[in-house]
């Protein structure tokens, strides 16, 4: 517990209600507020987005004085405060959970991270011949990339909860891998052939549901979000890329391009509606 409570003022403009939750504007100087690192003895690792599956981009001494820009919602980690799922953004591609970072309140007290605009891709119903998110139907997501990701392009995707959540094919097509790699840090993956040179990949699953040469239709299920990888566990996601000619293609969900920035965005499932 971080036992005091600290009210901040957040302008009415700072939150825009998307997919039935709050998504913040992107947060100002001013709207930054003060955090101390407060560690038992080792460093804090500063991750390169929010969760312990991003690599690692730095160390924080305990004591290190802390300006959270925002914070959202990531993979929950215990802590010196407990468990929690809050990740406070202290700059570009810098991340810290909120379970180390002593700020007087329990809950968050900084904006939410966003661009303040509605991120569900595409249209409100579905587009025919698009890819769609690899989820069930008006399932919420959120997904996030960035400029050091690797592949480039590549997308994760993750929710509150979501180990052993289905993960169903993004458009009709044929599996053409479905292995454990032990050399891409990949994990459990699955690869699937759309035609026109178009393929999609999804990795790091808990369980692979197909095997090479099986045909996939709209929402068939190709596996289980996990956290698997030769490199070490991770924390729950899927790692999400979509190829044309064998090249990493800026992702589209339902016609429409996903930002590629350094926030989380909330889409909403439209597989299969």
């Amino acid at each position: 517990m971080k036992k005091q409570t600290r009210n901040i003022a957040l302008s009415v403009s700072a939150l825009a209600v998307v997919a039935g939750g709050a998504v913040g504007v992107g947060a100002s100087q001013s709207d930054a507020a003060p955090g101390k690192v407060n560690t038992a003895s080792s460093p804090l690792t500063v991750r390169s987005g929010p969760g312990t599956h991003y690599s690692s981009v730095g160390k924080l001494a305990k004591g290190t004085k802390v300006d959270i820009k925002c914070q959202t919602r990531g993979p929950a980690v215990k802590g010196t405060y407990g468990t929690s799922t809050w990740w406070n953004k202290i700059d570009n591609g810098r991340w810290v959970s909120d379970a180390y970072i002593y700020t007087g309140s329990d809950g968050r007290v900084a904006p939410l991270c966003g661009d303040g605009k509605p991120s569900n891709p595409g249209n409100a119903t579905p587009v025919k011949g698009a890819f769609q998110m690899p989820f069930p139907c008006g399932q919420v997501w959120s997904s996030w990339t960035r400029s050091n990701h690797s592949p480039r392009y590549a997308t994760d995707l993750n929710r509150p909860g979501d180990l052993g959540d289905k993960v169903i094919t993004s458009k009709p097509g044929k599996v053409i891998t479905s292995h454990y790699s032990t050399t891409s840090g990949y994990g459990h993956y699955v690869v699937v052939d759309h035609g026109g040179g178009w393929t999609t990949l999804y990795a790091h699953l808990q369980t692979r549901s197909v095997k090479v040469g099986d045909r996939v239709g709209w929402g068939s299920k190709i596996g289980t979000v996990g956290g698997t990888s030769v490199r070490g566990a991770l924390s729950p996601h899927l790692h999400f890329e979509q190829k044309l000619n064998g090249k990493n293609q800026r992702i589209r969900f339902n016609g429409k391009l996903v930002p590629q920035d350094e926030v989380q965005h909330n889409m909403k499932s439209r597989n299969s509606c």
